[in-house]
């Protein structure tokens, strides 16, 4: 089973060029889609607001809350379907320590 823990995606967000930008409807290379296929976690993953298939085995896995929320407002704040690196790895900072993770 694949594992994905928000320490791991804020981790690798933090990595990347904070003016680099992702497209929020984009289910194979959004932001979240990038971190899987980097990180080694998928390599052909297919991305929802809320959940991920691998597709080479088909199964599916949810999203962590906080991620998906990020992503999500991220992508309501701007009102557009072209974000940054930066107001995603804002976004989930903020929303980490409101509910309390780790950071």
């Amino acid at each position: 089973m694949a594992k994905v823990t928000v320490e791991a995606f804020e981790k690798w967000l933090s990595s990347q060029d904070p003016a680099g930008e992702y497209r929020y409807s984009d289910n194979h290379n959004c932001c979240f889609a990038r971190f899987l296929k980097e990180t080694g976690v998928c390599a052909n993953p297919f991305v929802t607001s809320s959940e991920w298939e691998d597709l080479d085995i088909d199964l599916v896995y949810r999203i962590p809350d906080v991620i998906a929320s990020a992503l999500y407002v991220t992508r309501v704040v701007h009102q557009q379907d072209w974000n940054t690196f930066e107001g995603a790895y804002i976004e989930l900072k903020r929303l980490m320590e409101k509910s309390h993770v780790p950071v």
